[in-house]
């Protein structure tokens, strides 16, 4: 492992880059991606044999579970395997790789004045302080096909909730249950990143990045 890469991207680097799993009745089929989030939802062909119909979204968010914690054990076992731990434990921390930078405005090749981009900064830290201080439920997406009728929503690492209307579901058949399922994700990994993008933290990172930019250009006023 080069040298340079820190503790985190180390850890990062030993995460499992696919798991599957399915629910307890084997109905659902969940592939895990290397972020952690499904890239794939599968209904078996066999799936009305197996499960009721109005239980049918609580088994994918099973399914997807079962693969999240597949996922964990995996991680763990790789790290362990990898002494990781015990290189991080005794070794003082490597510094880290300089980020790749991109302009925070493509379009604007005019970079911003410091104490400017510095005020904005300190401003987007106290959003994001305020936020880690309240209720406020952390960045999700909902993603949905059949006119609603089913309804994917997820957080940065986990299907949050699957629901799915029992009467359009039973009218559907497999294959059109996994392009339904399909779909929904899709639309689920856009809105959850959309709303990372537009949350405290997001901004922040977008920020930085400009900071970082303007720094290493020599460009700041």
């Amino acid at each position: 492992m080069p040298e340079e890469y820190s503790g985190a991207q180390a850890l990062q680097a030993l995460a499992p880059s696919r798991i599957e799993a399915t629910d307890q009745a084997g109905a659902i089929r969940v592939v895990l991606a290397s972020d952690g989030l499904p890239s794939s939802i599968e209904v078996d062909e066999d799936w009305k044999h197996r499960l009721r119909h109005a239980s049918f979204g609580q088994a994918v968010v099973d399914a997807c579970r079962a693969a999240a914690e597949l996922r964990a054990v995996s991680w763990l076992r790789a790290v362990v395997d990898s002494g990781l731990l015990e290189q991080i434990v005794t070794d003082p921390p490597a510094p880290a790789p300089p980020p790749t930078v991109h302009p925070a405005h493509p379009g604007d090749q005019r970079p911003r004045p410091r104490g400017a981009v510095v005020d904005d900064i300190l401003r987007a830290v106290d959003e994001v302080a305020a936020q880690l201080d309240s209720t406020a439920e952390p960045a999700h997406g909902v993603g949905t096909a059949g006119f609603g009728k089913l309804a994917l929503t997820v957080s940065d690492n986990a299907v949050l909730s699957c629901t799915a209307d029992p009467g359009w579901v039973a009218q559907r058949s497999p294959e059109e249950l996994t392009e339904a399922l399909g779909v929904a994700l899709a639309s689920a990994r856009a809105a959850l990143a959309e709303a990372k993008a537009a949350s405290p933290a997001g901004r922040l990172e977008r920020l930085m990045r400009e900071f970082t930019l303007s720094t290493s250009t020599g460009s700041l006023g």
